[in-house]
């Protein structure tokens, strides 16, 4: 499976012409701004999961640095003490990322397998990084739908 994502990815990145940053094989961050530089780190493992990462990458656009982020954390429900703990080294590599490099502004996108409101993205949330959830805010009223494999769930708005 993470030899085809990283096939898809680069076939997409290489297409479109896409500066693009692959992590593990599966883990990906296109952009149409150059790649400065990138970084990439493991996450703490969770029995029975694959193991997972984060992937930094320092684009440049206008002149002006950013950081994106992305990663994809434990998904079983009961994985909730991993996926803090995967949020905890996350946090810790983006600020060592920012220290080595300069303070940048951060966008993180990942598939969370959480809600906001859950102890992990509490800690996302609480981390002073000035993280916001994107959706609840330019979609204030609309609490939308997320996957969870028995059936569908409203998705839940962090307070």
């Amino acid at each position: 499976m993470q030899q085809v994502a990283r096939r898809q990815s680069a076939l997409v990145a290489e297409a479109c012409e896409l500066p693009h940053v692959i992590v593990k094989g599966a883990l990906s961050i296109l952009t149409r701004y150059p790649i400065v530089r990138s970084h990439g780190a493991a996450l703490p493992e969770a029995p029975r999961d694959e193991p997972r990462q984060v992937s930094l990458a320092e684009t440049l656009i206008d002149g002006r640095p950013l950081l994106v982020v992305n990663t994809h954390l434990a998904w079983r429900p009961e994985m909730t003490a991993e996926r803090k703990a995967q949020v905890a080294t996350l946090l810790a590599a983006i600020e060592s990322y920012c220290s080595a490099n300069g303070a940048k502004a951060t966008i993180l996108c990942s598939d969370f397998n959480d809600d906001p409101d859950s102890p992990a993205l509490r800690l996302v949330a609480d981390s002073g990084k000035g993280f916001h959830d994107a959706y609840a805010g330019c979609s204030p009223d609309n609490p939308s739908f997320t996957w969870w494999r028995k059936k569908p769930l409203r998705r839940s708005v962090a307070g």
